[in-house]
């Protein structure tokens, strides 16, 4: 009994509670103003009745926040806080030469492909100069504006010079097509060649057109762009290369980056050949770059100079191909110039006691023990430097000759590599010191491991027999072995 009267006055006091705050029927609200939706929400517990809109703002109040407060927030993450990272100070020091080396990076690689479209035009029937890397008719219209600019093209004027391995690459047939060149180029070049209905010829023209006027609108400086923030592998290319270290000299080089890419972003325009060929590279080297790149080397006092101190050297005298097919280097003749190195601006003293060269010694080595005597082809390396008149003629109008065709012509014509007809020396140093691979095996193929060569450097008349080896007993490196020599 006592339990019911329990329950009975629980349930009084619970119903007159609700009374109080569940009221039932009709009730009143105000008239809806909002964007988003007229639905009621009613709380019965409390009687409160609210729009939609209502409920939404008490959920979401960053949404209804001034938006005057909106452009300081901008403000913090665009400027501020790279500010920070990166100090005004370096920054607006450093932002020029770090576009620099951003331009620097796009004619570096933008050159590769046209290196690729000039050895292309070769295959073709010898076409190359249709689409010439020579420095006037590729640089020799820039108007370069800043002083890092100006020392790269000088430099290049200078002192670069690219040497090909010709052999490598056969000639095609005719009205062969783009696909003809995958095997020599890849498809990352041809994929990338310009298409044209005029046939393969027109269209390498067209692409070696696009790249020249890309290479000279950064090279004048007056490309748009910048820190191209749509290609982020000309980034990572940047930060592998020691020139990073003067933009990361006090530890922000990624933050000075990204400073000047988000600072400059809305100012970037793409040409379609910056779209079509800057997005991947062909080749891992980019062989410009290096001689762009020297502002580190300049504040250690370290510079490309040119020794006052003359030293003979040697140069071969420009002759018509018919001319070659009997001997591939026609004379020799000394002059004194300049030799090009990379060294601190002080004097070094040089033994001039032993003159012999590495051949030399190896002959009179040879004639002493009558066994095959190893030349010390790094010292060879050393005591001769090519002329850059020189190399032109050894990459260009004697290009042919690395090729297994033209060898065998003058191996039928005129017994190449004979006691009778001999080989040039000077012509082999060139493809040993360059490393031009294919042309040394092109050679071997063709005279065999053995054959006579002649000193023209040296102009010693005397036939000399060697063997040019590259096995696994030599460890894969190209070796040169006197085996007799004549007159002895």
């Amino acid at each position: 009994m006592r339990i019911k009267i329990l329950f009975f006055f629980l349930c009084s006091l619970l119903c007159a509670h609700a009374n109080e705050f569940y009221k039932t029927g009709e009730r009143s609200f105000d008239e809806y103003h909002g964007p988003y939706n007229p639905e009621l929400k009613v709380t019965y517990k409390t009687g409160e009745i609210l729009f939609e809109d209502d409920v939404y703002k008490r959920h979401y109040p960053m949404d209804h926040i001034n938006n005057d407060i909106l452009p300081l927030y901008d403000f913090f993450q665009t400027y501020l806080s790279q500010t920070l990272d990166c100090p005004d100070d370096f920054y607006f020091k450093n932002k020029d030469y770090l576009h620099y080396l951003y331009r620097l990076t796009t004619i570096s690689h933008l050159y590769e492909y046209l290196r690729q479209v000039h050895i292309s035009l070769y295959q073709m029937g010898e076409l190359e100069q249709e689409c010439s890397l020579d420095y006037d008719q590729l640089f020799g219209q820039c108007s370069p504006k800043s002083k890092d600019m100006k020392s790269f093209l000088k430099r290049v004027d200078n002192h670069f010079f690219d040497i090909i391995d010709w052999g490598r690459f056969s000639f095609l047939p005719k009205n062969a097509t783009s696909s003809k060149l995958t095997s020599f180029h890849g498809k990352g070049f041809v994929n990338r060649l310009v298409k044209s209905d005029d046939g393969l010829e027109a269209s390498l023209n067209l692409t070696c057109h696009k790249l020249r006027e890309q290479i000279l609108s950064t090279c004048s400086e007056t490309d748009s762009l910048y820190g191209m923030s749509k290609l982020p592998k000309m980034t990572d290319f940047i930060k592998d290369q020691s020139a990073y270290k003067i933009i990361n000299s006090i530890g922000a080089g990624k933050e000075c980056i990204q400073r000047f890419k988000s600072s400059s972003k809305h100012l970037e325009v793409y040409s379609g050949t910056a779209k079509k060929f800057l997005n991947k590279s062909i080749h891992k080297d980019y062989r410009l770059f290096f001689y762009g790149a020297l502002r580190e080397f300049d504040e250690l006092g370290i510079e490309v100079i040119k020794s006052e101190e003359p030293e003979i050297v040697e140069k071969v005298e420009e002759v018509e191909k018919k001319d070659i097919e009997k001997k591939v280097v026609k004379e020799v003749i000394k002059e004194k110039r300049k030799r090009v190195v990379i060294r601190k601006s002080f004097k070094i003293k040089e033994d001039k006691k032993d003159t012999k060269t590495a051949l030399e010694k190896a002959v009179l080595e040879y004639t002493k023990s009558k066994k095959p005597t190893l030349v010390d082809l790094e010292k060879a390396k050393s005591e001769y430097q090519f002329s850059k008149s020189l190399i032109k003629k050894f990459n260009g109008p004697l290009r042919p000759y690395q090729t297994i065709k033209a060898l065998k012509e003058m191996r039928q014509k005129d017994t190449l590599g004979s006691i009778g007809t001999p080989f040039s020396y000077l012509f082999l140093r060139y493809l040993l010191d360059y490393e031009l691979h294919q042309g040394l095996f092109n050679l071997q193929t063709v005279l065999g491991n053995s054959f006579y060569i002649i000193d023209d450097i040296k102009k010693v008349k005397k036939p000399v027999k060697v063997k040019l080896i590259n096995n696994k007993e030599t460890n894969y490196q190209w070796n040169l072995f006197v085996e007799e020599v004549t007159g002895v």
